[in-house]
């Protein structure tokens, strides 16, 4: 996969991700948030999922930048990947494209 392929794509779920949360903030005092985020995001999570197919990213990191790193690498502090003792950092979507192409070769 191009690398700009992957940082559009990347750019794409997040400004989705946006327009999710406006959507279920406007919905929310009639349906469970929750229910809403499930609804929303099946094909964020689909694209997610194709992406590390591509990527051959058998840990999920894009899954795991997208959501569990510390805002997709706004805190620079705590955004990085450790390999064998070494933290490489993961601040930007390039910068995740870089780790997962130098890990699968």
């Amino acid at each position: 996969m191009k690398k700009e392929n992957f940082v559009k794509m990347i750019e794409c779920l997040h400004a989705q991700d946006r327009k999710n949360h406006k959507f279920e903030q406007a919905l929310e005092p009639f349906f469970d948030n929750y229910l809403m985020s499930i609804m929303t995001s099946k094909i964020q999570n689909d694209i997610i999922d194709l992406l590390e197919d591509e990527m051959g990213d058998k840990f999920e990191t894009v899954s795991w930048w997208l959501y569990d790193a510390p805002e997709a690498g706004k805190s620079k502090e705590n955004c990085f990947v450790e390999v064998k003792g070494v933290k490489i950092p993961v601040e930007t979507s390039e910068q995740l494209y870089d780790f997962l192409k130098d890990a699968n070769g």
